[in-house]
């Protein structure tokens, strides 16, 4: 092995060249962050992987030790310090997990401290005053927590809203430091708290800035904040980063600015338009090794001076990957870019001798690399896939929302339809007074003012009927849950009839509010009049995205059950999700398919956006410049049953774009699976009536990160506020025998019992005629032969029916997220994913043979046999990839 790293190290310097500093790979995986260390007066970066693992490296690339994640969850922050005044630094983490760690500079465990409750660290910051050692932490129980050098709590104080941001600085005189506190109540809005207190004395203020006086730099998401002396004052000052546009800004201890840019500001246009969609801004400060600062915003570097002059830029909204993070170490003046949003293991090395330093490493050469070229792999065996004999096409077409560009090769692909259609954003200017006079005037004239409203209903009918006379397909986005009425009844009727063969449906977003009397006349008024008029076109369907646990929980509670679990609209109804600003994905698939294989719906769609890896908006960036974690999230729903899509046009990513979905359908890889065909669902979870508190918190207040109750993780579904993103799930939680360890992207969960869907409680008796295990909980508490037990008691019940129905199924995966489709008696289709959505590994598979033993396993695009004399078989699984393997029995 260590002769195999030097190779890749050695290999990775020569293909940095052109210039480019050199790189190398670290051992672990999908870097979220570094910080600089000394160890026996060698300089060292201390890395911190997604899941929690910790590793120190020498700047060359030497590995010293790594550690990985014993309990995993997000590692948001590292530390370094020397705890035990050995002249080694010591290593500090904030966790999801409830923990900040100390870890000596050998990496073995120091300490650990977890608190008296179950807490989502997210910060760690340190104060050294000779060797006197002060560490704070915070997170979302909206406390910060002072501990010593043996982690032992010393002071804690309350403030309002989730701690976003601690720092330790001499901001208002040299040799006199303060902690600067962050904190926020909505994750959108920007922070509640911004000031600076005495170390000593948590409660006591020193100063703080009014929410009401920020400038528009302090406005919006703080996505980076780092400490640095900007003008060699000998007084620290924030280096604040905003992400509404490529945004920063410098403050002193007085909190003026005395630095800043802000793109929006620029008279380049190009500059203007270098705004994109949920990026991230970060940067550093190179200083003394130059006087320039560094600024990412999403895949777009700009070079700043120290007075916040742009002096360059990349001068292409996707002319780079965007890192993770970037340290400077100040004992050797060296900088270095670490990993990638999309989860990348390397680490850059910007030369700062050059002028140029900045425009290297525009490709990654690590773990994302190594994806690329596994998709390029598949894209390869999919345009030349040749379906076995024994395999039909499906006697319905793919239905893919998509406006990207479908390749020549992608397109002949047509053992299975898959039916293109183009999305419309309408707003209609109509008469609203029958809406206004039975919801009230407060309601019926709220507009979303992302819309312009300029549409009359002849103008839209106009354009229904161009589509269908030019034979393009479309759907309109016609409601959300600001505004659900985009565009009039009527006119939705309308357009039906002038595109009998063209219109697929009308979609509806984010309109979980029950306390919204809009809602409740939509429901009465709006969909007897959609789903008839549906029927009588043939082809449209009505399309709904909710987001958090709304089809887990909320869909059993009126008047949702009433819509989507009575069965009168099941040959309309198309659930799908609005998996952003959320991280309970898994539990959305889990309720949809349960939907699906119950009957309650006749099919269900998938949403791939832009916006999906930002499930915790400060901390969680978008812009990622591969494919990867789309395709194989919209893979595993269209394993499920979803054959319909909602799906971004994504641009300037590496690789292959969504056409490789296009390709696996149109080719018949990815088979059309009928809810009868599915074989890999176990049990069943059955919900009961659902505690009306707990929705009102994760949809009412969804944006809302100050909620925190430590009973948020004493339930069946726990911690599933968006407060919680990052946070380990409980063994207890439903999520768990899902495969999902914590609350983060759970896309494409394991499944190590298969997939358990989620139902009404009154699906137990067709269940109880089959033999099916099931449970029933409401989501907060179980219910075992009638009664209500807790959580915690619960949880073995939950994994006793898990394993039960496990055992029933022909086949099971462990290692890979995975689904069985049966394509006739004696075939099936076993569908195997990396699970990593942002953390892609290659994975090894185990699939082990249950109650019926195959006489054939191959793997259909590489024709790769695998011997069917045992009961399982193990293989690999590439990074960022997938694998299709037939059994025949």
């Amino acid at each position: 092995m260590k002769l195999r790293l030097t190779v890749i190290l050695f290999t990775l310097a020569v293909l940095a060249g052109d210039g480019d500093a050199a790189s190398f790979i670290t051992g672990g995986n999908a870097l979220r962050s570094a910080v600089p260390g000394i160890i026996k007066s060698t300089p060292v970066l201390f890395c911190g992987e997604l899941d929690g693992a910790v590793s120190c490296y020498t700047l060359e690339g030497k590995k010293l030790w790594r550690n990985p994640s014993q309990s995993p969850a997000v590692l948001f922050e590292l530390a370094a310090v020397d705890v035990d005044n050995d002249g080694r630094d010591d290593l500090l983490s904030a966790s999801g997990d409830g923990s900040i760690t100390c870890w000596n500079a050998n990496g073995t465990l120091r300490w650990r401290f977890r608190g008296d409750r179950k807490i989502r660290f997210n910060e760690v910051a340190v104060l050294k005053r000779g060797t006197d050692l002060t560490i704070f932490a915070g997170g979302n129980d909206r406390m910060v927590y002072a501990l010593d050098r043996n982690g032992k709590l010393i002071d804690s104080h309350e403030f309002p809203g989730a701690i976003r941001k601690l720092e330790v600085g001499d901001f208002k005189k040299d040799g006199e430091p303060l902690l600067f506190v962050m904190s926020m109540k909505h994750d959108k809005s920007g922070w509640i708290s911004f000031g600076f207190h005495d170390p000593d004395h948590l409660a006591k203020e020193v100063a703080s800035l009014s929410p009401r006086k920020r400038t528009k730099r302090l406005s919006g998401i703080i996505t980076d904040l780092r400490v640095t002396d900007l003008d060699r004052d000998g007084r620290d000052d924030l280096m604040v980063f905003i992400n509404e546009s490529p945004t920063m800004c410098v403050v002193n201890g007085d909190f003026e600015e005395i630095a800043g840019y802000d793109t929006s500001k620029a008279k380049d246009k190009e500059l203007r338009r270098s705004k994109q969609r949920y990026a991230h801004t970060s940067g550093i400060s190179v200083a003394p090794a130059r006087d320039e600062i560094l600024m990412q915003f999403g895949r777009t570097f700009y070079l700043l001076d120290d007075e916040g002059n742009l002096k360059d830029w990349s001068g292409d909204i996707s002319a780079r990957f965007p890192m993770s993070d970037f340290v400077y170490h100040p004992a050797v003046n060296r900088l270095f870019g670490i990993g990638s949003v999309a989860g990348d293991n390397g680490v850059y090395e910007f030369d700062l001798q050059k002028d140029d330093w900045w425009k290297d490493h525009v490709q990654p050469q690590g773990r994302i690399a190594e994806v690329n070229r596994n998709l390029e792999t598949l894209y390869k065996q999919v345009v030349s896939f040749v379906p076995p004999a024994y395999q039909k096409p499906a006697d319905k077409p793919w239905v893919m929302g998509y406006n990207g560009e479908i390749p020549d090769d992608i397109a002949k692909l047509k053992f299975n339809e898959v039916v293109m259609v183009k999305q419309q954003s309408w707003g209609e200017d109509y008469n609203r007074v029958p809406i206004v006079e039975a919801v009230g005037a407060e309601f019926g004239n709220k507009r979303d003012k992302r819309k312009k409203y300029s549409d009359t209903q002849e103008d839209l009918v106009r354009q229904a009927r161009e589509f269908e006379s030019e034979g393009m397909p479309f759907t309109v986005w016609a409601g959300h849950g600001s505004d659900p009425f985009y565009v009039s009844i009527d006119t939705l009727e309308a357009v039906l009839e002038a595109a009998p063969s063209t219109c697929y449906g009308f979609i509806y977003a984010e309109m979980a509010n029950t306390k919204d009397p809009r809602i409740h006349y939509f429901i009465d008024q709006y969909m007897p009049r959609l789903a008839a008029a549906c029927r009588k076109q043939g082809r449209a369907k009505l399309f709904f995205r909710y987001k958090q646990t709304f089809w887990a929980t909320t869909v059993h509670m009126h008047p949702w059950c009433d819509l989507f679990l009575s069965g009168k609209y099941a040959d309309v109804l198309a659930p799908a999700t609005e998996d952003t600003n959320s991280t309970t994905q898994e539990l959305n698939l889990s309720g949809r398919v349960g939907m699906f294989a119950g009957g309650y719906v006749n099919d269900f769609a998938m949403r791939l956006i832009d916006d999906n890896p930002t499930g915790w908006r400060p901390l969680a960036p978008g812009r990622q410049k591969t494919i990867s974690p789309f395709l194989r999230s919209g893979v595993m729903r269209a394993a499920y049953g979803a054959r319909y899509g909602v799906l971004w046009n994504f641009k300037g990513h590496d690789g292959p774009g969504l056409e490789l979905l296009m390709g696996l359908m149109g080719s018949g890889v990815l088979p059309l699976a009928e809810a009868d065909d599915l074989l890999s669902i176990g049990s069943w979870h059955l919900m009961d009536e659902i505690p009306y508190e707990i929705e009102e918190r994760a949809h009412g207040l969804g944006h809302d990160i100050s909620q925190y109750l430590e009973s948020d993780y004493e339930r069946v579904i726990s911690c599933s506020e968006v407060h919680w993103g990052g946070a380990s799930v409980p063994e207890y939680d439903f999520s768990k025998v899902l495969g999902v360890d914590y609350r983060w992207l759970n896309f494409m969960p394991e499944l190590p019992y298969g997939m358990i869907p989620i139902a009404p409680v009154e699906y137990g008796k067709q269940l109880k005629q089959t033999g099916t295990p099931y449970v029933v909980s409401d989501s907060q508490s179980g219910f075992v032969d009638g009664q209500k037990i807790p959580a915690a008691q619960f949880g073995p019940a939950m994994l006793r029916s898990a394993q039960a129905g496990a055992g029933r199924m022909p086949v099971v995966v462990k290692g890979a997220a995975w689904s069985a489709i049966r394509l006739d008696q004696t075939h099936v289709r076993l569908i195997l994913i990396d699970p990593g959505y942002l953390d892609p590994q290659e994975r090894q598979v185990e699939i082990r043979f249950q109650h019926r033993q195959p006489v054939n396993v191959t793997d259909i695009l590489t024709a790769e046999t695998f011997s069917a004399e045992g009961d399982r078989v193990s293989l690999s699984v590439p990074a960022g990839s997938m694998r299709f393997i037939d059994l025949t029995y």
